[in-house]
């Protein structure tokens, strides 16, 4: 089965740019994502950066930069899904 008016020599570009194209692809959906940080993947990377010293002040201001004023705000969340399971 032959194509009618189309040169079998235009195809291969044609075929070529195609697959350049899937590859492109390929690598921009599977090697490109970038997984979302949730809030607790942030806390763990900044309780890393706390420095490693015993001295007293760098226990003080490690203590001043730790958030805790949102430490039991998934409580809620928890009590609810628990209600629901039972």
């Amino acid at each position: 089965m032959s194509i009618p008016n189309v040169n079998k020599n235009s195809i291969l570009p044609i075929a070529a740019v195609v697959v350049i194209l899937m590859v492109i692809m390929a690598y921009v959906t599977y090697y490109k994502k970038l997984p979302v940080k949730t809030s607790y993947e942030k806390e763990i990377s900044q309780i890393k950066t706390q420095s490693k010293s015993n001295d007293i002040n760098s226990i003080e201001e490690d203590l001043m930069d730790t958030s805790l004023g949102d430490l039991d705000s998934e409580l809620d969340e928890i009590e609810k899904e628990l209600e629901t399971a039972y």
